[in-house]
């Protein structure tokens, strides 16, 4: 596949890419390419999580074309961020 709208129309199934045109909206103003260091969208809640160099996970919408609302923030050093399949236990 090289065609640019035909890759842009694929439906994936899941999202954990810090980079694209559906996360556009991570990105906090001044933010530079490594300050947001994992994402991971729940597809069926339609939202994603962030994780970035300040220690915060941020909860937005997905997709977050635009600067998305934050729907809660938690302050704690983090280096990955993911939404657990169903009857998978989630592991510290």
């Amino acid at each position: 596949m090289t065609n640019a709208e035909q890759v842009a129309a694929i439906q994936w199934h899941s999202w954990t890419c810090v980079l694209g045109s559906e996360v556009n909206g991570i990105w906090p103003k001044y933010s530079q390419i490594n300050d947001v260091n994992a994402a991971d969208a729940s597809l069926a809640n339609s939202v994603i999580a962030t994780g970035d160099d300040n220690g915060l996970v941020k909860l937005l919408r997905f997709p977050c074309v635009k600067k998305g609302i934050v729907k809660n923030n938690m302050g704690f050093n983090n280096i990955a961020v993911f939404f657990p399949q169903i009857n998978e236990a989630v592991r510290p």
